[in-house]
Formats: structure tokens, sequence, C-alpha cells
């Protein structure tokens, strides 16, 4: 089974050190990887790309042509990309008995991926083709504060519900800083509140409770690594994770379409057993309209009773009596009016 994995997270995460040493990683167990690097701004890269997006469009080109600063020449740059998408999926699929796992390195910009509709097109264009999983990198010093950890797993929650695929939130452990505290606060909401209370009086400190207090579902079900790009620590649970994942992936994408197949053979066969109605829907209008008892409730069967003699829409006379209020008898005459004039026609042909 060949593995897609994305790699995605904030402006200087780590992301493409981490796509390097997982490339290395991998090599060292006699796996075969591709890799494929699609900011279009990196100057330069510890790796050798298999395809490089730089080869297809110039960051700088684009930014002129379109008059646009660094971050919207980067999302332009990607939305033109994706236009193409199907030329890198068919070269992926071509690669695929050779490769054991593609790797994808994105730019900083995660708005890709959050609101851009081609951060969707790339990710759902791999997913229909290879299990692919979304491994969210975050700087694990930044992330100390408790402002800047609830942003980066907002983003990871945003990002997993938009592309509807697995998800594994890796700790980049730079300058050696540890991960333990954001164990205990995606376990433990009380400890997360204390490191909280040392912002109170900042008018954003509320909402962050409040957003990691809701999100506490989201820490259930999300998988969290620990590495270091650098060193290469943690890379063997990294690559477990990545395994998981997909065979978690693989296992839903079984059974939704196992669920489709059988699902549209049940409508199949509804439709082959199912008799066909003699009349339309417009026909059952008309024979109401005209004071068919079938379909009327209760209440108005009496009312309609009284008039099941006429034989058209414009055959009542004004000496009918009712048995209705006034104000019913109004909105009934003009129900009438209006069949007769704008309707008439059209279901007596049917």
């Amino acid at each position: 089974m060949t593995i897609a994995c994305l790699v995605l997270g904030m402006a200087g995460s780590g992301k493409t050190t981490l796509v390097q040493r997982l490339a290395s990683h991998l090599s060292s167990k006699d796996e075969c990887t591709y890799l494929v690097n699609l900011d279009p701004a990196v100057t330069q890269v510890p790796y050798e790309p298999n395809v490089d997006i730089r080869d297809t469009l110039n960051y700088k080109d684009v930014q002129v042509e379109f008059q646009l600063g660094p971050n919207g020449a980067i999302l332009t740059a990607l939305n033109l990309f994706a236009t193409r998408i199907d030329q890198l999926v068919e070269l992926l699929e071509s690669r695929e008995e050779q490769v054991d796992t593609f790797v994808v390195d994105t730019p900083g910009q995660v708005e890709v991926f959050t609101w851009s509709s081609s951060g969707s097109i790339i990710a759902e264009s791999i997913a229909s083709s290879f299990p692919t999983v979304l491994l969210y990198v975050v700087d694990t010093p930044r992330a100390t504060k408790p402002l800047t950890f609830v942003s980066n797993m907002i983003y990871a929650c945003s990002i997993m519900y938009r592309m509807q695929l697995p998800l594994v939130v890796v700790w980049n452990k730079k300058d050696l800083v540890s991960t333990e505290f954001a164990q205990r606060w995606l376990s433990d909401f009380d400890t997360f509140d204390e490191a909280m209370q040392q912002l109170e009086g900042d008018y954003s400190s509320n909402l962050a409770r409040s957003m990691a207090l809701a999100m506490e579902e989201f820490y259930r079900v999300v998988s969290c690594c620990s590495i270091s790009a650098v060193t290469g620590e943690g890379m063997d649970e990294l690559w477990s994770g990545i395994q998981t994942a997909a065979n978690e992936f693989a296992t839903f994408r079984k059974h939704k379409k196992q669920s489709a197949t059988s699902e549209e053979t049940t409508t199949t066969n509804d439709k082959t057993d199912s008799p066909v109605p003699e009349t339309t829907s417009r026909q059952r209008i008309w024979n109401k309209v005209q004071g068919s008892t079938e379909d009327i409730d209760h209440t108005s069967m009496e009312f309609y009773n009284q008039t099941r003699n006429s034989n058209s829409v414009g055959s009542r006379t004004e000496n009918s009596s009712f048995s209705c209020p006034d104000k019913e008898k109004e909105e009934y005459e003009a129900l009438l009016q209006q069949f007769q004039t704008k309707c008439s026609s059209n279901f007596a042909s049917e």
C-alpha cells in the first residue's frame, strides 16, 4: 500500500526539515520515497524533489503579473498549479509500483488548506488515488504559550474536518523543548485552565479557554507524536502513526464504497420491483382539486365533499352553498380562480 503524506503547518514550524528527515529515515529502512515540493517561494530545500512546483511556476513572475504581495502570489501560484493537478496524480500513479511513500511539502501559508479551494483540490485529488495522511507540524517552543497552542489546534481541527482526511499532529521539538506540556493540555483541561489564569485580563483569554473546552472531542480522536526534525528523534513513532492513520483511511474508504454499492443496488431493486404510478403528480393535484377525497385530511373532508360533483375547476356556480366560514369561502374561491386561469389547461392536457 503506497501512502501519501501531506506535510502542513505554520510558517517556520519545520515542515521542510521534517520532509528531509522522513525521507532519510525511510531510506534507511529500504523504503522508496517520492518527494513533491509545492512551495513556490522557497529558495532552496535540503532534499532533491522529484516534482517541484518551481519548475512549472515562477513565483516572482506571478507576483509581478498579478500585482500581488508575497502571500497572495503563493496562493495564486497554488491555484494555478491546482488546474494541472490531474497531471501530478497521473505521474504519481505511474510511480506507484516503485514507490512506497509519497511525501508532499507545502508552503507555510496555511490559508491554502483552511479556506482556499486549491488546497482542497490538491488533497482530494491525491486522496482519490492513495491512502492520504495529513501531518500538521507544530513548532513546540512557540506553542508553549496557551494562545498559540489553541491557535495551532484550531488550525489543525479546521484542516482535518475540511479535508476529511486522517491527521497526525507532529510536535517538532526545536531546541530540545519538551512536549510534556502539550500532552497535559490535550488530556486535562484543568491543567490548561491553570496556564490560562496567568493571562487574566487579556481580552482573548476567555475566547481561548472556551475554544479549548469546545475542542475537547477533537483532542480525543487526534493522533499526536513528538519528534525532532533535526536529530531524528521519534521518527519510528511518527512512521507508526502514519501507517495506523493510512490503514484507518483505507478501511473507511472500503466501507464507504461498500455502503455506496449496497445502497445503489437497493435503489435499483426498488425501482425494478415497485409498480410504475399510473398518474403523474400534477394529475393527482388535479384530481384533488376536482374533489377527490384521496390524500385529503379528515378536517377538510366535509368541505370537499360539497364540491366533488364538479366536473372541472370552472364548473362551480355562484349558487353553491358552503358550510364553511366566510373567510375560508373567500380563500377557496381565490384558489379556484387561480387554478382556472393559470393551471387548468396544463392539468387537463396530462
